[in-house]
């Protein structure tokens, strides 16, 4: 996988190709600081799919956030901005996915946060060093009222089968050994924080506190 760590100015071509994927309902708007109203929309899946596909390559970090192909978008809820330059998605079971933005104004996760904060039940972040905490997750965590509730401890080698050996030796390199740390609804009954040293073993974690809890089948 292509590693990439620097944001990159999204030619007017592009930008133009990304906008015709906006068509839908408008379900809001937003007013971001020192800009105009940006106006929000939910599209198709398939829209969705698109517009993160065209969008990642000029992600800062983008290669930490999942290409599309690696995700279900089917039956979910999702919001993008009139541009189409920042979107989210949320699946049918409440996980938080491909969560991007190329707009030249900041704060569109809490800005939107209102619109989602109901059906975002869980999130995944990849963080690194001996904190879980990291500006990601402390965002996620004021904007949709969540806590953490698993992670994983070195995740290293399977991220290696996942991105590749470049990736992890520049991440390691940059930032520390990598693991994820798991989200869930400040209401859901743990006891402190679990770790893990399966990533999977956490996901299915993660389900069962839900599922428990009543908010996924």
């Amino acid at each position: 996988m292509k590693y990439w760590y620097k944001k990159a100015e999204i030619p007017k071509s592009a930008r133009e190709r990304i906008k015709s994927f906006v068509s839908g309902e408008k379900i809001g708007e937003i007013f971001p600081d020192n800009h105009k109203k940006v106006d929000i929309y939910m599209v198709s899946d398939s829209n969705f799919r698109a517009l993160f596909k065209l969008n990642r390559p000029y992600l800062y970090r983008g290669d930490y956030t999942a290409p599309e192909e690696e995700n279900t978008y089917q039956h979910g809820y999702n919001v993008v901005t009139e541009s189409g330059l920042a979107g989210l998605y949320v699946t049918t079971d409440g996980w938080l996915i491909s969560v991007f933005s190329n707009e030249r104004w900041k704060g569109f996760v809490k800005l939107t946060a209102d619109i989602v904060k109901e059906k975002v039940l869980k999130v995944v972040c990849i963080v690194s060093g001996d904190s879980h905490l990291s500006g990601l997750t402390q965002l996620y965590i004021n904007a949709y009222d969540l806590k953490i509730i698993a992670a994983t401890i070195d995740d290293s080698e399977k991220m290696t089968e996942y991105y590749g050996r470049s990736f992890i030796n520049n991440f390691q390199e940059l930032r520390g050994i990598p693991h994820h740390v798991f989200l869930g609804k400040k209401n859901i009954d743990t006891n402190g924080i679990k770790l893990f040293s399966d990533y999977f073993e956490a996901v299915d974690y993660v389900n069962s506190l839900l599922i428990k809890e009543g908010s996924i089948n």
